[in-house]
């Protein structure tokens, strides 16, 4: 019965993704592709693929300082595990963390509860980083000031203060986790105790998995050295967008923009991981072009319509193919990993 709610939620939700592509592509019409194909400067492609693809080595290196570098965990493997894992995400969506650790149970170097617990410590992190730009976006952003985009303006410095604030709330509970972990996550879930008890399961569970986690983390040095690398992971990510938008000159890509459309599509295709992100990347795209200040023509037909395709194109088709590639090389095929999984999961 919850497998065919969730094939019925996902052929919902990919229909209403084609018709809203195909009324997009319509109103562009043909010409007009052709016309923003010609526009497009393909130099910069090449440079965008490649902070595209660094940002993996920099996210297994990452890995393994979580982990504490043990000797038996090679970094290739946490490498193959996680390019394997995102082509997991990109196709089938929601899976490519389970994934990883599948391959790094299969390859005998860690166990899954291992690996999972890890990722939980990445999550953080990763969420702490994504926040943290989002702050720096709003308040880097300078649209017009002419009219009312003067207050628009300030809302933006308003809203970037917030989330900065919102962070410096996560990183002490963070601390205090480390320091009292029983009362502050008893606190924690006491906080989430209005939410259907179904929630607070999963709650309750990802908060034992990332207290297991936070465990690997022994010194202020390696804690250092988590953070140097997530800023740099997801720097690379914000380099990729920034070079995708110097493909279309006219887009008048900036790095406080690039910063934006990452921080947007991140929580976008986490938020909702349709499968090859199709759809809501593009939507997430157009929703940081509608807060950086564009038409509503750029978004609909214009630039940030061209963007949010070229930037996807230059993604998600090489992380797939990237993907399949470390499968190959390593000896393994889907189907075995989906057995491992679903022996892992009790599926």
């Amino acid at each position: 019965m919850k497998g065919l709610k969730q094939l019925l939620f996902f052929l919902i939700a990919l229909a209403v993704v084609a018709a809203a592509l195909a009324w997009s592509f319509h109103r562009v019409g043909t010409e007009g592709l052709v016309q923003a194909v010609r526009n497009i400067d393909w130099r910069w492609a090449p440079a965008a693929v490649l902070a595209q693809l660094l940002v993996f080595p920099a996210k297994a290196w990452r890995w393994g300082v979580i982990l504490g570098n043990p000797p038996e965990v090679r970094y290739r493997t946490m490498l193959s595990a996680i390019m394997i894992g995102f082509m997991a995400n990109s196709i089938f969506s929601r899976i490519g963390e389970l994934v990883r650790a599948v391959v790094m149970s299969i390859r005998k170097e860690m166990r899954v509860s291992a690996g999972l617990a890890s990722i939980a410590i990445e999550r953080i992190f990763d969420t702490c980083i994504v926040v943290l730009f989002l702050a720096i976006a709003l308040m880097w952003l300078d649209p017009p000031v002419t009219g009312e985009a003067g207050q628009r303006v300030i809302q933006l410095r308003l809203t970037g203060l917030v989330a900065a604030a919102g962070l410096v709330v996560v990183c002490v509970f963070l601390v205090l986790l480390k320091l009292r972990p029983t009362p502050t996550s008893a606190f924690i879930l006491w906080f989430f105790r209005w939410l259907p008890e179904r929630i607070r399961g999963h709650v309750e569970r990802f908060m034992r998995t990332f207290l297991d986690g936070l465990q690997t983390i022994r010194s202020f040095r390696q804690l250092v050295w988590i953070i140097a690398l997530s800023l740099l992971h997801w720097a690379l990510q914000v380099l990729f967008f920034y070079f995708a938008g110097l493909c279309l000159p006219a887009l008048g890509m900036t790095g406080a923009i690039a910063m934006l459309v990452f921080v947007v599509t991140a929580f976008g295709v986490a938020g909702l991981p349709l499968p090859g992100y199709l759809g809501i990347y593009q939507a997430a795209v157009l929703l940081a072009g509608l807060i950086a200040g564009a038409t509503a023509d750029q978004m609909t037909t214009g630039v940030w319509f061209h963007y949010s395709w070229v930037s996807w194109l230059l993604n998600i088709p090489f992380v797939i193919i990237a993907g399949f590639v470390f499968l190959w090389a390593g000896g393994l095929s889907l189907r075995q990993i989906q057995a491992e999984t679903a022996r892992t999961t009790g599926a």
